[in-house]
């Protein structure tokens, strides 16, 4: 719903993904997050609190991309994460931060191996 793109997933799927227990990592590339073309990362933390208010918030986190994608806007490659954590920390605490940066997907992984 905030970008309309033939590559970003919409509301029903997501819906279907959270449904089905699956993960969803937030690419970075800046045509993905918005329709002009240019992101920063108050645009992540808005695609992730996206998914959360869908009911993600254990089912989505980072999926950066930055070995697939030929250009990020601000965030060029992992030493950005503080600069998208510190705009999480406008919406959520640091249990829920620790689930949306490592727990969601560990938990997704631990599904699909098995524990």
């Amino acid at each position: 719903a905030l970008c309309d793109h033939f590559r970003n997933l919409t509301d029903e799927q997501l819906r279907v993904m959270i449904r089905q227990g699956g993960y969803v990592g937030i690419n970075f590339y800046p045509a993905f997050l918005n329709q002009d073309g240019k992101a920063d990362v108050d645009t992540v933390a808005e695609h992730i609190d996206h998914v959360c208010q869908l009911g993600g918030e254990k089912h989505v986190g980072f999926g950066s991309d930055f070995d697939g994608i030929d250009t990020t806007g601000e965030l060029v490659d992992y030493t950005g994460f503080d600069k998208v954590i510190d705009a999480m920390h406008k919406h959520y605490n640091e249990d829920q931060i620790d689930m949306l940066l490592h727990g969601n997907v560990l938990r997704a992984m631990e599904d699909i191996i098995g524990k």
